[in-house]
């Protein structure tokens, strides 16, 4: 299942508190999912991967988090699983030359917004990077798509599905699993996610 929720982040706040408050948001949706899903009231031991992916110590529920400004999303599944989100941000040609193989970025070069279809395949690749457990050291040029007909991404890995979403205006949210994704991802009320006091 893949979960979303939006908040309101001060402008005026540090670099370091509004990363902490992106981060505390993304965990307490993770216990929302983890309740929705498994009726916990409080979340397993987490531990870190040789990779520095999180996974449980003992829950066999897979997980992967996602935070940007203003917006974090959680998904959660039997198999292993990847997530991201991001603001779409101005078009870089810098930034498509480091990430893009030649036939992505001829496609972000070609499509109605770039900005947007570059952020698309960020959040693709990274994704796919959090999937695989290895996170950058994968390589952005290895994470490799393709678009079909109807804009849908395929991954080159055989086996490994992708899905994209843009679940609020300036937003763009991936997410890549070894099973089938959903169509869609819940949105939650900030309200209705649980106190940090069980997030830790």
């Amino acid at each position: 299942m893949l979960y979303l929720t939006r908040f309101e982040v001060p402008a005026s706040g540090a670099p370091q508190e509004r990363a902490r408050t992106e981060h505390q948001m993304a965990r307490r949706l993770l216990l929302y999912a983890m309740g929705e899903e498994y009726g916990l009231t409080a979340l397993p031991e987490i531990v870190l991967g040789p990779w520095g992916k999180p996974a449980f110590r003992e829950h066999p529920a897979k997980f992967s988090l996602a935070h940007t400004r203003g917006l974090a999303c959680c998904a959660l599944s039997d198999q292993e699983i990847g997530v991201d989100a991001e603001r779409i941000r101005s078009y870089d040609g810098r930034l498509a030359e480091r990430i893009c193989t030649e036939e992505e970025r001829a496609a972000v070069l070609s499509a109605k917004r770039p900005d947007k279809m570059l952020m698309a395949l960020w959040c693709l690749k990274e994704s796919l990077m959090k999937l695989t457990g290895r996170g950058m050291a994968y390589g952005f040029q290895n994470a490799a798509f393709s678009f079909d007909r109807d804009g849908h991404p395929r991954c080159h890995i055989p086996g490994v599905y992708a899905a994209l979403f843009e679940p609020a205006e300036g937003f763009i949210t991936a997410a890549c699993g070894e099973e089938p994704l959903p169509g869609q991802i819940h949105t939650i009320d900030p309200a209705y996610l649980p106190d940090p006091a069980h997030i830790y």
